[in-house]
């Protein structure tokens, strides 16, 4: 007799997860959209000022739709080390991206190509971590960003082959 009301339950937890799941999704989603239009910032290092403060908002977002509690100070530690130690070739070209903007012409073109897709591949990459993390019960003072960091550059590699989409219908807009 259990059964029936056993079942219906666990179907509900189902519908609540996924819709929390696909709130968290869209958004990263959206946060990257946003990331992608900070990276067009035109002076160089405030665009990773921008791209910084999204991200912050973004984490800051998901911890609210999973109920964490949100710390700034210990997401800029727990991002500088996760990004840090996986990401310094992405920061890396970056922070080039966004000098290369100092050269005449040419340098405009390569800023406007690069670093939306660098800010863009970052943030989807840093979002997907976070959600699974907190979809595991997670939260930021449990979260290991050494034990993490093969799961962000996995994150990363599929999202920078989005991003090459994704900041190509921008340039082109």
């Amino acid at each position: 007799m259990l059964e029936p009301e056993v079942v219906p339950q666990k179907r509900a937890d189902l519908g609540a997860e996924s819709h929390r799941l696909l709130g968290a999704e869209r958004t990263v989603v959206r946060y990257a959209q946003w990331s992608l239009l900070a990276g067009l910032v035109p002076f160089s290092i405030l665009d990773i000022a921008a791209v910084t403060g999204v991200q912050v908002k973004m984490l800051h977002d998901l911890s609210g739709q999973y109920g964490v509690s949100f710390q700034k100070e210990r997401i800029k530690v727990l991002v500088g080390s996760l990004v840090g130690g996986v990401a310094t070739t992405s920061l890396a070209a970056g922070v080039v991206g966004s000098a290369v903007r100092a050269i005449p012409v040419v340098g405009s073109f390569l800023g406007v190509v690069t670093q939306p897709a660098i800010a863009y591949a970052t943030t989807v990459a840093l979002g997907r971590v976070f959600i699974s993390h907190f979809e595991a019960g997670g939260t930021l003072l449990d979260f290991d960003p050494i034990e993490m960091r093969s799961f962000y550059r996995t994150e990363l590699e599929k999202a920078e082959q989005d991003a090459k989409t994704a900041s190509a219908t921008v340039a082109a807009a």
